[in-house]
């Protein structure tokens, strides 16, 4: 059998770990892997597929070079593989591009002789692309080998938003590498000059990444979209607390918070599934204080987050989630399948099967604990 790994969306830690339980499950019941670089992007464009241990650094180092290596070693793409709305209807404008898109996508599984694609990504990757794929029988080849190629794949997203789903790997690394940020800001010599700094992280319609980074630390003050504040009372309630710290402190906001129940978005067009891209409401926040007279900085480290080094132990979950995946795929019982961790359940953990149809964000934050008199969480974060 002849597997293609595929990557879509963000770069995420533990990327290469989840990669390295595909290759390696595979491998030991005697299968072929190649890649599909570049997500779906590889996937329309007409190539012979390497084989894994042709690419670095598996050609050099063997699977142990994928260990909490960081980014995605077979690369990464934010490309949508069929126009298809999110109703599953094909626009009359879009048959065509459907049909040739599906042709693309078809030869080069033939071309490849690919029997099973091992897929890792978001909700966009798994519960809208790939799931497409299967919907429209892109899947089932029609010529001369005429069969149905299988998927298997790993949820991944450092927002932690998937419904149903406890934890997602990667999303513990970034939120690790974000408070390693906070003392690192802290200990630089920009922040010793009685600025406060304005720190947006990442989190398309979920402020648990924001949340993590700040829980605990007397240092931070955080914003989350699952509790706005009106302007004038953040200004009111920040100010002193800005003050009682010497302006030494760090306001965590996440990307998605809203103001006037409206996020803040980048310039530019839609990305292929039509997301507008959330960011630049520090520029808000840091304005509302210079107005109050307090002077700011701002920092937003995007990328950092998501290209960091996984921790040992998310290394070790993306890994698991790999194999299992694999490893049902194989047996027959995960075709069309992700594995996930359960609700309750921590890494470590047995994990389970879900249908990728069922990836999906949307999941958000309890507000229950977020003390706004005081900008932060004063219990557990949920």
């Amino acid at each position: 059998m002849k597997i293609g790994i595929l990557q879509g969306g963000g770069t995420c830690p533990g990327a290469n770990d989840t990669h390295r339980g595909f290759i390696e499950t595979a491998w030991k019941h005697g299968h072929q892997v190649v890649v599909i670089p570049y997500g779906y992007e590889g996937l329309l464009t007409e190539q012979d597929f390497k084989d894994v241990t042709t690419l670095e650094p598996v050609r050099s180092q063997g699977l142990a070079g994928l260990y909490r290596e960081r980014g995605c070693f077979i690369g990464t793409s934010r490309t949508k593989p069929l126009p298809i709305e999110d109703d599953g209807r094909i626009l009359e404008e879009n048959l065509q591009l459907f049909e040739e898109n599906r042709d693309k996508i078809r030869a080069n599984l033939e071309r490849n002789e690919i029997d099973m694609l091992a897929v890792s990504g978001g909700d966009d990757t798994l519960g809208r692309g790939l799931r497409n794929l299967h919907i429209h029988g892109i899947l089932d080849l029609p010529g001369s080998r005429k069969k149905h190629v299988r998927t298997t794949g790993t949820p991944k997203t450092i927002d932690n938003d998937f419904e149903g789903m406890e934890l997602s790997y990667g999303a513990m690394s970034a939120a690790a590498r974000g408070r390693r940020l906070l003392d690192e800001l802290f200990q630089a010599e920009t922040c010793n000059n009685k600025k406060p700094m304005v720190l947006e992280a990442m989190g398309r319609g979920c402020g648990w990444l924001a949340a993590m980074i700040a829980q605990g630390d007397p240092r931070a003050l955080l914003l989350i979209p699952e509790y706005e504040i009106p302007k004038e009372d953040f200004v009111r309630t920040a100010k002193p607390l800005i003050e009682e710290a010497r302006r030494k402190l760090v306001i965590v906001v996440s990307e998605s918070y809203r103001i006037d129940g409206k996020k803040t978005y980048q310039s530019g067009d839609p990305d292929s599934y039509g997301h507008n891209r959330p960011g630049g409401v520090r520029m808000k926040i840091a304005e509302w204080l210079e107005k109050a007279g307090i002077s700011t900085q701002q920092q937003c480290p995007q990328y950092l987050f998501r290209s960091c080094r996984p921790t040992r132990k998310d290394a070790d979950f993306a890994y698991q989630l790999g194999v299992t995946a694999m490893e049902a795929a194989l047996e027959g019982t995960g075709d069309g399948k992700v594995s996930f961790l359960p609700p309750g359940r921590k890494r470590g953990d047995r994990v389970e099967l879900m249908d990728m149809a069922d990836v999906r964000g949307g999941k958000t934050l309890s507000a229950k604990n977020y003390n706004p008199s005081q900008l932060r969480f004063t219990g557990r974060v949920e």
